[in-house]
């Protein structure tokens, strides 16, 4: 067995995570640009998507405005390594939406 793959590991490295993406998002000085746009949006009713590769997702939270009506919600693939993800982000309060389009059979 893997030892990353492990849920235990996984849970102690989401702990890890999680804390280091607080500290983050405490420390690094922010600027959003063009925030307006996604304020037109809301205003007329209408959803917004922020999309994120890999190496960017522990920092994207800090792009949504945390008072918005709309709540965050992350989409997560259902790979061993999506669920890592999920246990980091859910400890911010983030629910995960778990799919995939690779594994159609396997989403809920």
């Amino acid at each position: 067995m893997r030892p990353l793959r492990n849920p235990v590991v996984q849970t102690a490295a989401a702990w890890l995570l999680s804390e280091w993406m607080r500290f983050c998002y405490a420390t690094i000085r922010w600027t959003h640009e063009n925030e307006q746009v996604a304020e037109e949006v809301w205003a007329e009713g209408g959803g917004v998507l922020c999309a994120f590769w890999h190496s960017r997702l522990a920092l994207a939270p800090v792009c949504w405005p945390m008072k918005r009506a709309q709540p965050i919600k992350g989409l997560v693939s259902l790979s061993p390594d999506g669920e890592f993800f999920t246990k980091a982000v859910a400890r911010l309060g983030i629910p995960a939406v778990r799919g995939s389009s690779a594994n159609k059979d396997k989403a809920a």
